[in-house]
């Protein structure tokens, strides 16, 4: 039979087994989101004044174990107007002043010297990043070493944030850098421990916080948002994207290779998509195990996505290709106008996504930011929804059209479920733009539940989507089998012929009624004139067909003629 939109991406055995490996995924982190978190401790004193507060290492980083203790100071920040320097700790001190003098002797019985830093001061004095103030700090303590000091070799960062949620979750201010030539991102150079605006409010709100040099005893721990995110739940679950990734990239290329081997290599629009598809899944592999509070690594995660969804813009161009013979040239045009529309609509979308990255840690582009998000990025998941939902529904109803032929039936019920895995992905994505649109721009506002189940979704959207254009060009090994069939000549045509044309003829007849719908829904005057059948097609006309050269010797009427022919199969899409 002449199936027009070619064979079904995925079976809907091997589409079943993928979701269920990102179930389980699903299961493992949520089941860790609810462990209780562990805490760090700090214990600050001066006199008859004690202070414990909790405390958590740098985010999704795995700082080696510390425990010290020493003195503790706080050091005023150079003025960036007077000197013209960013991000500078004043260094033109009096080192002989007597209170600088007696904490340098008390100093000086401890092995450590920690430098307290407020997050709001430090961005005041010019600072973009945690990694940049540790900078500042080793020419700080070049100098308290001159006066007696140990070297510096604990950070305490505090912040003050509203909400209940602890402060420092993914993408907080002064993780990433904006011009990493100059200014460095990721953890300090030195051991760092960050306090929550809890902690940092029981310490600013007490007498120690006055005091230049304080007595402390910091032991490292994880803190509540590595306990999610450095839980072994979660590694697992990326190394099982990574996995599934990694054996499906290799698969297809496999595939192709057998498919050059039998001569059988589609050379269409799917073999650019094969090959798109390829370099970004190497993209995301690499995206697993890196920082996405990074630069680079921010930037590689936004730009995987938006590859990802154009992808899938491919995919349709590539049906509209195969259904112009199903659907009139003004449906064909609405369908590619209405992609095109979805590109633009996904460029603005990563255009506003580096308008986020290099805007969204000042507050005062909230507004504009939360205006773009709206009406730019909410719409968007919505509108390819849409698409492929109308693409499901039509191939539902192919489907019961060719109910009588099963392997028609079989390609439509795999197509439709393709498109319903789509819509899935598209349903994480309006999931994800609502919550940043409508709950908060910043993830410090989200719980901890909420934004790891964002990133988990995030991810599993990826991986989804990776899995399914991989296998645009088939799920199942090609093989080289020997069949034999026998075909009877019935005069102009063969009995294959006209079993043929039975079957172009039902797909023809309910498409030509359902795009004149189309259009009387959308207004159109006058239907566009019927479409004309085409000529029955060859035989074996099938992309996954290729047949040795046969005998040219007509049939005879009513006889009978056995043909050994050899058959390449090849699941394509």
């Amino acid at each position: 039979m002449v199936y027009i939109l070619g064979q079904p991406p995925l079976s809907l055995r091997t589409s079943s087994s993928y979701l269920l490996c990102l179930l389980l995924v699903v299961v493992v982190v949520v089941v860790v989101v609810l462990v209780p978190p562990a805490h760090g401790k700090l214990t600050v004193s001066r006199g008859n004044d004690t202070l414990t507060v909790s405390s958590m290492d740098y985010f999704a980083h795995r700082q080696p174990y510390y425990k010290r203790r020493g003195i503790g100071i706080l050091w005023p920040w150079a003025n960036r107007t007077a000197t013209g320097q960013e991000c500078a700790l004043r260094l033109t001190v009096d080192m002989q002043r007597p209170v600088i003098v007696q904490t340098a002797q008390r100093a000086a019985k401890y092995p450590d010297t920690a430098l307290f830093i407020y997050r709001e001061t430090a961005l005041q004095a010019g600072c973009q990043t945690l990694a940049q103030v540790g900078q500042a700090a080793r020419e700080l303590s070049t100098l308290l070493q001159s006066a007696g000091f140990p070297a510096i070799s604990l950070l305490v960062f505090m912040l003050f944030i509203n909400g209940t949620v602890p402060g420092w979750g993914p993408y907080a201010r002064m993780y990433t850098s904006r011009n990493p030539s100059q200014v460095p991102d990721g953890p300090p150079a030195i051991d760092t421990m960050l306090l929550d605006q809890t902690a940092t409010m029981s310490f600013y709100t007490s007498e120690l916080s006055h005091e230049f040099g304080i007595h402390f005893e910091a032991e490292e721990e994880p803190g509540p948002w590595n306990d999610v995110f450095l839980s072994p739940g979660w590694i697992g679950g990326l190394w099982t994207m990574f996995a599934l990734i990694l054996l499906a990239l290799l698969y297809a290329w496999a595939r192709v290779a057998q498919l050059v081997r039998l001569k059988a290599l589609p050379r269409d629009l799917r073999l650019a998509i094969m090959a798109i598809t390829s370099a970004n899944a190497i993209v995301i592999l690499v995206l697993l195990n890196m920082d996405t509070n990074s630069y680079y690594g921010y930037i590689t995660y936004n730009a995987a996505i938006v590859i990802s969804a154009l992808l899938f813009d491919l995919l349709l161009v590539y049906w509209s290709i195969r259904g112009r013979v199903a659907f009139s040239s003004w449906t064909i045009i609405c369908f590619r106008v209405a992609i095109l529309v979805d590109v633009i609509f996904l460029l603005s979308s990563y255009g506003i996504s580096l308008v986020v990255f290099y805007w969204g840690k000042d507050t005062s582009h909230d507004a504009l930011l939360l205006t773009l998000y709206q009406y730019i990025l909410l719409p968007l998941p919505i509108f390819d929804l849409v698409i492929y939902g109308g693409f499901a529904c039509w191939f539902i109803r192919s489907a019961y059209c060719v109910r009588r032929h099963r392997e028609a039936q079989r390609k439509f019920i795999a197509l439709a479920v393709f498109s319903l895995v789509a819509i899935l992905t598209f349903v994480i994505a309006i999931v994800e733009n609502y919550t940043t649109s409508f709950v908060s721009l910043r993830h410090e506002n989200l719980s901890i539940a909420a934004s790891a189940t964002l990133e988990l979704l995030a991810l599993i959207k990826l991986c989804i989507r990776t899995l399914i254009c991989l296998a645009v060009l088939g799920v199942g090994w090609p093989r080289e089998l020997r069949k034999r069939r026998t075909r009877i000549s019935l005069g102009a045509f063969t009995v294959d012929d006209h079993h043929n044309m039975a079957e172009r003829t039902v797909i023809v007849r309910w498409s030509k009624r359902l795009s004149g719908w189309l259009q009387r829904g959308l207004g159109s005057a006058a239907s566009s004139p019927p479409l004309p059948l085409s000529p029955p097609r060859p035989l074996f006309d099938d992309d996954s067909l290729h047949l040795p050269s046969q005998s040219k010797t007509p049939f005879l009427a009513g006889g009978e003629h056995d043909n050994d022919t050899t058959i390449y199969r090849s699941s394509t899409t």
